[in-house]
């Protein structure tokens, strides 16, 4: 994935699973998948290689189980607040 902002476009899909951390683990190991610092007790992020257009990114971001949610991240608080996306 691209270090610069902006450079290129990216599709991010957020997928609810009834899969735990560790089986998402066993499921996509490294390198096919991947967490992010800080992110890593939220969801497994898989992205996908393709050789159509290597300008677009594509990426699975397969969350995990989740006992006594929601989450903020399942209700989107953590995305407004936290996330920067919004604004």
């Amino acid at each position: 994935m691209s270090g610069r902002r902006g450079s290129r476009t990216e599709w991010q899909f957020a997928l609810w699973t009834d899969l735990t951390r560790p089986e998402l683990a066993e499921l996509f190991p490294e390198p096919e998948g991947l967490v992010f610092p800080g992110l890593d007790d939220i969801f497994r992020v898989v992205p996908v290689r393709h050789p159509w257009w290597p300008e677009l990114g594509i990426r699975f971001d397969l969350c995990y189980r989740v006992a006594g949610g929601p989450s903020d991240w399942e209700t989107g608080e953590w995305l407004v607040t936290a996330g920067g996306r919004i604004g």
